[in-house]
């Protein structure tokens, strides 16, 4: 059987490698990582992946990308992975103008957000997660 699929997507090359490096070395073993740096390749992958029949219990977009921020793709997400946990990945700065988050939330598009780690191993970064692979296992597994 193969592993669940957890996506990451940031435009940010830097911040992509970062985040895709911190969920392979925690997660690695039981989840295939997989990363995109927009959000149309995200969801061109999201579709194959569907049509292979994987599981995605996670997919995690940066907010501030060119052409789709990431409330709109993880509003998209839901269509592709019904269950699938959508996460809203945001930095500091992000934090002075929360509307955006707030609005996506109240509509359903996510379901939370999380501030990008800035340090390896980042345990608050886990800690969510975590807790969020755990609400999906709890409905699939």
């Amino acid at each position: 059987m193969a592993k669940p699929v957890l996506v990451v997507v940031d435009d940010e090359d830097a911040s992509l490698q970062a985040l895709t490096l911190e969920l392979e070395s925690r997660y690695g073993a039981h989840y295939q990582v997989v990363s995109g740096s927009s959000a149309e390749a995200a969801l061109a992958r999201l579709a194959e992946l569907q049509a292979a029949g994987a599981d995605v219990p996670l997919v995690l977009a940066d907010q501030r990308m060119p052409g789709m921020a990431g409330t709109q793709l993880l509003a998209r997400v839901r269509d592709i992975f019904p269950t699938a946990r959508r996460g809203l990945l945001v930095t500091w700065r992000d934090m002075a103008a929360p509307a955006p988050f707030l609005e996506a939330a109240a509509l359903g598009w996510l379901e939370f957000y999380l501030i990008k780690p800035t340090w390896s191993p980042d345990e608050h970064f886990h800690r969510v997660i975590t807790g969020s692979l755990e609400e999906w296992c709890s409905g699939t597994c």
